[in-house]
């Protein structure tokens, strides 16, 4: 690298690895809003700046909102993927499930069997899985 060279990350790299992992959690200020669970064969995860890229092999996630802001209820089921993010462009190349619908403050979402379409502060489309999006503030 040059001495003129200027590093333009502002955060560490950061890398996270479990396998297996699971877990089961509530969300909400005063009352509980939300629940969610999760377990997984393998989950791997790298980022440096606003680029990151994660890895998932065999799992399973249940979740629902009931909010103000927010109605929802989703369940997935995904054999493997791979998945990136180079600030607000991202895709997922991967086998999964997922099926359910969300309505809320930050936009629109439906799957039904991995294929579906997400539009509000992200714009997504998804077939079986795979998925190609696009997020702004």
């Amino acid at each position: 690298m040059a001495s003129n060279d200027v590093n333009h990350y502002d955060k560490e790299p950061d890398f996270t690895a479990e396998h297996p992992y699971g877990g089961f959690g509530t969300y909400g200020k005063t009352k509980i809003d939300g629940i969610t669970a999760e377990a997984g064969l393998c989950t791997i995860k790298q980022s440096l700046g606003d680029v990151e890229v994660e890895g998932k092999l065999a799992n399973a996630k249940l979740s629902g909102e009931f909010s103000l802001n927010k109605v929802s209820a989703m369940a997935d089921a995904e054999l493997m993927s791979v998945s990136g993010k180079v600030g607000p462009v991202d895709a997922k190349v991967g086998l999964s499930v997922k099926t359910g619908a969300s309505i809320g403050a930050d936009g629109l979402e439906a799957k039904f069997l991995g294929t579906g379409f997400t539009f509000g502060k992200r714009i997504s489309m998804s077939f079986l899985g795979s998925e190609i999006g696009f997020s702004w503030s």
